[in-house]
């Protein structure tokens, strides 16, 4: 983690509070590689689906929690510290969300001319 990179405390509940960090460019190129290797890796629907503006894992890239610890927060919890996420990191959540539309358009193309 950069020295550089601004950090927010979030208090998800009377004594847990959750680091939530802003990301570097290089963890930036480096979450879009572990993209691509992580593809073939087995599916934690849950993981990747309970929210629809970041899947866990990506959470976890961004806080100090790990996904362990995600199981026992709750909903509001983690919308709590994913909203702190996206405050930080906006050029991250607009990349992420214009490669998701990418995707679709992708997906839609590859439909339409079978």
């Amino acid at each position: 983690m950069s020295e550089l990179a601004v950090t927010k405390k979030v208090k998800i509940s009377e004594d847990r509070a959750v680091e939530v960090r802003e990301l570097t460019v290089g963890e930036i190129r480096q979450w879009l590689a572990d993209l691509e290797s992580e593809a073939t890796a087995e599916a934690d629907i849950v993981g990747e689906f309970l929210r629809a503006d970041l899947s866990l894992r990506d959470l976890a890239r961004l806080t100090d929690l790990t996904i362990d610890d995600m199981d026992d927060l709750t909903q509001s919890q983690i919308g709590k510290v994913s909203e702190a996420a996206k405050k930080l990191n906006p050029d991250f959540f607009g990349m992420r969300d214009r490669l998701n539309k990418a995707g679709q358009r992708m997906a839609s193309a590859g439909a339409s001319g079978s």
